[in-house]
């Protein structure tokens, strides 16, 4: 892989990784010398670049979470699942939301996306270790992290 693509995806996971705060959400700024919508732009151009696949964004985490597996695992790991709905019923621009009707005595209806995660937790204490995969379902696909 490109060695300039490595550097960006470097800096993209120590962004989400960097918050100023323990309830922040978002991208915390890297680069101080950068103004945050050139920053923004990067990361925009990064996505779109074609060589930029779920696997390129994937192996990293599995190549680490599989080694860190080995070491804090006895003799199995754990690995709960969750569903969750991500309601989007105000975001009227994503054309893609799932809509679904809510109530049987009501007409009120539902946009959103279906999100299933799994997590690898150590069998020696709980703790969480890696993610393992997430699915991402739309109206019209499912994008998957493996």
């Amino acid at each position: 892989m490109d060695k300039r693509l490595e550097e960006r995806h470097s800096i993209l996971v120590k962004s989400h990784m960097n918050h100023k705060h323990h309830s922040t959400s978002g991208l915390n700024l890297l680069i101080n010398q950068v103004e945050g919508f050139s920053q923004a732009q990067a990361a925009w151009r990064f996505y779109k670049n074609l060589s930029v696949d779920t696997e390129f964004l994937t192996n990293p985490i599995v190549k680490e979470g599989v080694a860190e597996i080995n070491k804090r695992c006895n003799n199995y790991v754990l690995i709960p699942y969750d569903w969750s709905s991500i309601d989007y019923k105000n975001h009227t621009c994503k054309k893609d939301c799932i809509e679904t009707k809510r109530s049987k005595i009501t007409k009120a209806r539902s946009r959103s996306y279906d999100l299933q995660s799994a997590i690898a937790l150590s069998d020696v204490d709980g703790e969480p270790i890696t993610p393992l995969m997430q699915n991402l379902k739309t109206k019209d696909r499912v994008h998957s992290t493996y």
